[in-house]
């Protein structure tokens, strides 16, 4: 996809924009930035992952869960979003969410 470089930095400028807004718990919907960056760049996870994290601020947890899952491992960014699946989706891991997998533990005691 050939685009001018001026639409390429308001894309830019949009995804800074909506990454400092989520970060602030700001009301923005940033779905559509993320998909024109996903589209725009497709090697990188970066839209995908704001995708996903503004259908997860939404509700949407299996569609969230879905778009890091379909992220490969070699895209630029693919470890940032295999990191958040572990973090947001715990269960959906096979991670043990229980009180004896804290810190905490007693387990072994």
């Amino acid at each position: 996809m050939t685009v001018s470089s001026d639409v390429r930095e308001a894309l830019e400028i949009s995804v800074c924009a909506a990454a400092l807004a989520g970060r602030r718990s700001q009301a923005l919907e940033s779905f559509p930035v993320f998909k024109a960056w996903d589209l725009l760049a497709p090697r990188d996870a970066l839209g995908a992952i704001g995708m996903a994290l503004a259908l997860h601020q939404q509700g949407e947890e299996d569609q969230a869960f879905a778009l890091l899952d379909s992220v490969d491992d070699n895209q630029i960014r693919g470890g940032i979003a295999a990191e958040l699946k572990q973090d947001f989706f715990p269960d959906k891991m096979g991670r043990d969410t229980g009180l004896l997998a804290g810190p905490a533990s007693l387990r072994g005691v």
